[in-house]
């Protein structure tokens, strides 16, 4: 699409990015590319010619394969230029809101905006489209209630002819951040896992675990089964509680939540976090202290009730409101 710079300037500004500035006419969106972006070196930040700005042109070529054959996420990218000059990208403008407005929905409205957001993505990648820079503002609900990811022009986004196995990693890990932090937007701090890989327990062991779309999917229907949780302070613990522990879980499923407080730094909570899988128990999940803050995290659950490990060294149950 070519434009004139006066009617370009007509156009309505939405919002500027990493790489580009998006505005719109009510039908499409168009992004102008910066002429510089900072990249990051050995003598730090430094301004460097945008890589947008390049003509890319097997990267078009896949975009416009990939297009016929995705049924979630458009594709319909085309050139934009302005008196004459490659300078941006079009595609279609799409009435919404990012999810990064609409953190404070009910949970069940963002899990639904989840399960599509996870049919998307799997299209993609199932297509060879790994999107490596998912966040909140990249992703649209519209008032369609579709949702669509967007930003897939720029160099985040890589295009393969084939499979990528790193690429697809690097991806899922980005799509699991995004959503977790969607799904528990109350939350403080975002220390939120998916069950049985704490992003501590990569960070601990040094391990680059694969991500698949059978465990995103997993994480979302756990809400809706029956959990039993078992809340453990760590200045709270002692080593004669390990037998404790091991017994109940024995005798009933539970899923731990350890529960950090700021008397504590983060060294140390990794330390116990280490110990209690090296002695075999496996932590669902880290949360902040405040009683608050554990009512808002349960009743994303089905249940009633939890336990919790208290100084007197005995597990007490503890009723909750119903969802």
């Amino acid at each position: 699409m070519n434009l004139t710079e006066n009617e370009f300037k007509k156009l309505i500004y939405i919002s500027s990015g990493t790489f580009g500035a998006v505005f719109h006419n009510g039908k499409t969106a168009f992004k102008r590319y910066h002429t510089l972006v900072k990249a990051n070196s050995s003598l730090g930040y430094q301004l460097i010619q945008n890589p947008c700005l390049k003509s890319h042109p097997l990267k078009f070529k896949l975009i416009k394969h990939y297009q016929k054959k995705l049924q979630y996420t458009d594709l319909n990218y085309e050139r934009l230029y302005i008196d004459q000059k490659f300078c941006g990208i079009c595609y279609p403008y799409y009435e919404g809101k990012t999810l990064y407005h609409l953190q404070q929905l009910p949970f069940k409205e963002k899990e639904n905006i989840i399960k599509q957001l996870l049919q998307n993505a799997e299209e993609l990648s199932n297509h060879h489209i790994y999107p490596l820079d998912y966040k909140l503002d990249n992703i649209i609900y519209t008032n369609n209630e579709q949702v669509k990811i967007i930003d897939l022009d720029d160099p985040l986004t890589k295009y393969k002819i084939c499979k990528h196995e790193n690429l697809l990693n690097e991806s899922m890990i980005a799509l699991k951040n995004t959503m977790i932090c969607f799904l528990n937007a109350h939350h403080i701090q975002s220390y939120h896992s998916l069950s049985k890989y704490l992003t501590h327990k990569q960070q601990i062991h040094n391990l680059q675990e694969k991500i698949t779309y059978q465990q995103l999917y997993h994480y979302l229907d756990i809400h809706h089964s029956k959990n039993n949780f078992l809340m453990i302070q760590p200045s709270y613990f002692s080593y004669h509680d390990l037998y404790l522990i091991k017994e109940i879980i024995q005798k009933q499923d539970f899923k731990i939540i350890i529960i950090d407080s700021n008397s504590i730094s983060l060294d140390i909570l990794k330390q116990f976090i280490l110990f209690l899988y090296q002695a075999g128990i496996s932590i669902y999940d880290v949360i902040p202290k405040s009683n608050e803050e554990i009512i808002n995290y349960i009743n994303n659950y089905n249940t009633s009730e939890y336990y919790i490990l208290n100084n007197n060294k005995t597990i007490s149950k503890q009723k909750v409101k119903s969802r």
